[in-house]
């Protein structure tokens, strides 16, 4: 094989490495999809938005969760802290990251402004914490 020939491979290899490498890391762009979970909190994403679960919370994402090109996302909707009846009237901020197959949530609860967080999240994985009674 021609010196010329092998060089041109190497750069062609070098570049498909380099193309692969970023597109695996890239942040996604665009709605969140999947089941999310983690030692500590749990994401189901569907048509309407995200049910959130902790280990004594519940929450509720309200509409679709875009992400966007540094797979970021700001959302709000419903918050039931605790073991006790659900209240309406308790709303949280949810932020979150995903990056390298890893979603970072927080949440921030009304009226108070406790945080939760960050709290990691694994795609495609099953709550396995314990909830409270």
């Amino acid at each position: 094989m021609s010196r010329g020939r092998t060089a041109a491979r190497a750069g062609l290899l070098a570049l498909t490495t380099v193309a692969c490498a970023s597109h695996a890391t890239a942040p996604p762009a665009g709605p969140l999809t999947g089941a999310w979970a983690g030692p500590e909190a749990a994401l189901t994403v569907d048509a309407d938005g995200a049910r959130v679960e902790l280990v004594c919370a519940d929450g509720r994402i309200d509409g679709p969760i875009e992400l966007d090109e540094a797979g970021r996302f700001a959302a709000s909707g419903p918050w039931w802290p605790g073991p006790v009846p659900p209240n309406d009237g308790l709303r949280a901020r949810y932020e979150g990251r995903v990056r390298d197959g890893r979603l970072q949530l927080t949440i921030v609860a009304e009226p108070d402004d406790r945080t939760y967080g960050p709290l990691e999240l694994l795609r495609d994985r099953e709550p396995t914490f314990p909830r409270c009674q």
